[in-house]
């Protein structure tokens, strides 16, 4: 199977956004690609936008995470609810990195071509 790549995991993202509840009930939803927070310090791979702030940031198999504890740090700072969406060769790091803050940041796992949360 080819490597997921972030445009992807965008794709499938915002496919499996039709069964939230929670952004197809609520007509006021905006999804914002590559939203800039704290002053460009950070920027998100997808926000979401409805009365509410909850980002998606994507961790393909190809990135690199060096930039992931700041990138959490302002990501706290703003979203109400943030997901991280990564590829499965990431999990560890991922969890890892997670340890030390609160319940505002949740991961999901990326299986194949199949996006569970």
């Amino acid at each position: 199977m080819d490597k997921l790549k972030d445009s992807d995991i965008r794709l499938l993202l915002k496919r499996k956004f039709t069964s939230f509840a929670e952004f197809t009930l609520d007509s006021t939803t905006i999804v914002v690609d590559e939203l800039d927070v704290c002053f460009g310090s950070a920027r998100v791979d997808v926000a979401v936008i409805n009365g509410r702030l909850h980002g998606f940031e994507i961790k393909s198999e190809s990135d690199n995470l060096d930039r992931l504890p700041s990138q959490i740090e302002f990501y706290s700072r703003v979203f109400d609810t943030m997901t991280l969406v990564v590829s499965k060769n990431h999990l560890e790091t991922i969890l890892y990195a997670l340890s030390g803050f609160s319940a505002l940041l949740f991961s999901a796992l990326i299986i194949g071509w199949d996006l569970y949360f």
